[in-house]
Order: structure tokens, then C-alpha cells, then sequence
């Protein structure tokens, strides 16, 4: 991710050392990416609904019994 070539030779070396291929990581991380961004993407109106569903339940209850509390001044 470095912009710096001595940093991305240096992680080259590390990663080579470590028996793996660089390129073909970095050419499996870019296959994958739309992966990975769909399915986040898809979760996105479910959690949505469901934050919707658990504000309405708060505030029902809110309503229902409200905190009781007193300001302790200092």
C-alpha cells in the first residue's frame, strides 16, 4: 500500500520470505475485493431495519417508564 519503493521492496522481501507469491496475493485481494464489498453492501438495509426496529422498541419503553434520575451536584 506504500507509495515509497524502498517500503514496498522491503515488504516484497518480507512476504517472499514467507513463501508466498506477492503478485499473486495482491492478484487475489483484487479478484476478491467485489466479493467482500457485495456482501457488506447487501447487509446494509437488514441492519438498517433492524437499528429502525431496536430505536422504536427504546423509545417505546422510554415512553412506557421513563429513567427516574437526580443531577448530583459536585
Amino acid at each position: 500500500m506504500s507509495r515509497d519503493p524502498e517500503t514496498q521492496a522491503r515488504a516484497y522481501e518480507d512476504v517472499s520470505a514467507l513463501g508466498m507469491d506477492p503478485v499473486e496475493i495482491m492478484g487475489e485481494a483484487y479478484r476478491s475485493y467485489e466479493d467482500s464489498v457485495t456482501h457488506h453492501e447487501n447487509r446494509l438495509p437488514e441492519l438498517e431495519q433492524r437499528r429502525r426496529e431496536v430505536k422504536r422498541d427504546f423509545d417505546a419503553l422510554q415512553r412506557s417508564r421513563p429513567v427516574e434520575a437526580t443531577v448530583i451536584e459536585p
